[in-house]
């Protein structure tokens, strides 16, 4: 039995979602725009809890048509390399409109364990943005079809 369960977040979930902003990037997003990305995106906002009212882990994505983007994924860094991340983008991938074609997302392109981490699910690299982020440094865009996330094979329909 896992040692946490993934779940569609709630706004109760919201200060717990904050602290794993918080720990897991350098400049994380404003916590009204978390908020925001919630009421806009409630059945593709999930957060993986340790124990009741523990949030140790979220991700967001915003479905655009037939494309999905991701837009955070987070994880407290003590829990980190656990299988969190990797639980949290395969039930986002099972909570997806069944019209969604693709995953996509951006990382910073020297982020090597988020780019190693996306890539050992499927994502593959398909393009540069230079100065993308804030702080001038390029991403590195990449995407996952649904058919190489399910090996070939359609969606289980698991929410």
């Amino acid at each position: 039995m896992n040692p946490f369960q993934i779940r569609l977040a709630r706004q109760t979930d919201l200060t717990g979602i904050f602290l794993v902003e918080d720990d897991s990037f350098s400049k994380p997003y404003p916590h009204d725009l978390i908020a925001k990305l919630l009421r806009d995106w409630p059945n593709s906002f999930l957060v993986a809890e340790h124990q009741p009212g523990k949030i140790i882990g979220y991700c967001v994505a915003a479905e655009e048509g037939k494309s999905a983007h991701l837009i955070s994924i987070g994880v407290i860094q003590e829990y980190r390399r656990r299988g969190i991340g990797t639980a949290l983008i395969r039930r986002l991938l099972a909570n997806l409109s069944s019209g969604v074609k693709e995953l996509r997302l951006e990382v910073k392109e020297n982020n090597r364990e988020a780019i190693t981490f996306y890539e050992a699910i499927g994502f593959k690299q398909v393009d540069y943005a230079q100065n993308y982020y804030e702080d001038g440094s390029a991403a590195i865009q990449m995407h996952l079809t649904m058919h190489e996330a399910n090996g070939g094979s359609s969606r289980s329909g698991a929410k």
